[in-house]
């Protein structure tokens, strides 16, 4: 993807590639996905990096997994959020192409 960087690549399901660099501080890298140049690139505060690693997006935010540790960055807001530890390493999520792009209203209450 980027020359010489390790990492991970998504979309956010309207076909805008993204590229999560495998390095101490994560950076978050918009792409071409014609020609694999660089749009912008974004450093994701609070995040680090530097295990195995794996992106996805969903519902507005992008989830960085790395190892076992899982943050989910919000682009709009330019914030980070740590969920906490998963029970293994994840290497890859992969995810739909019809990711929604805000999350979804919440379930009415039960009656």
């Amino acid at each position: 993807m980027v020359k010489g960087l390790e990492g991970e690549a998504d979309t956010n399901g309207d076909g805008t590639l993204y590229f999560l660099e495998d390095a101490a501080k994560l950076t978050l890298y918009n792409m071409d996905p014609t020609t694999g140049s660089v749009i912008s690139k974004t450093p994701i505060p609070g995040a680090t990096g530097g295990g195995t690693q794996a992106l996805a997006f969903w519902g507005g935010s992008f989830f960085a997994f790395e190892s076992n540790v899982i943050h989910q960055y919000d682009p709009k807001a330019m914030t980070t959020t740590s969920l906490g530890l998963a029970p293994l390493q994840v290497t890859g999520a992969g995810q739909s192409t019809c990711v929604p792009k805000v999350p979804p209203p919440p379930p009415p209450p039960p009656k």
